[in-house]
């Protein structure tokens, strides 16, 4: 299973455990707008929580056909971009994430993405090919 800990960086002190993911969680990020937060794991989902009470917001879990392995959220704390072991990248729009825009399908997985600061240019990294591509 997948945990997640809050910690206290000044005192070392741990303040929450989450649980939620049966899977290895691969990525974290932290919305800039709100008081959430996005776990993706090779569960095949993408998990907000709330962060102050550490609540599971089940409602909003993002699912994928294969395991996730990379994300990046957008500075404007609305687009969500994930790839995942399906060597496929998608563009979530988290007020209406119930159709993701999918990217070409990829050569190779994914593992590393990178929004500009305006959110409007992706990085893609491709390990084996040791490439990267911007979009």
């Amino acid at each position: 299973k997948g945990h997640l800990y809050r910690w206290d960086v000044a005192t070392g002190r741990l303040l929450q455990r989450l649980d939620g993911h049966t899977g290895r969680i691969t990525g974290l990020v932290v919305s800039p707008e709100t008081d959430r937060i996005y776990s993706a794991s090779l569960d095949k989902t993408i998990t907000p929580w709330e962060l102050a009470s550490g609540r599971e917001l089940a409602d909003g879990i993002l699912k994928h056909p294969d395991g996730v392995v990379g994300l990046v959220l957008a500075p404007d704390g609305v687009t969500l971009v994930s790839s995942a072991n399906d060597r496929v990248v998608r563009v979530w729009n988290l007020r209406e994430p119930a159709a993701p825009r999918a990217m070409p399908t990829f050569p190779e997985v994914v593992r590393g993405l990178s929004l500009s600061f305006d959110g409007a240019r992706l990085l893609t990294v491709l390990s084996e090919a040791r490439e990267v591509r911007q979009w």
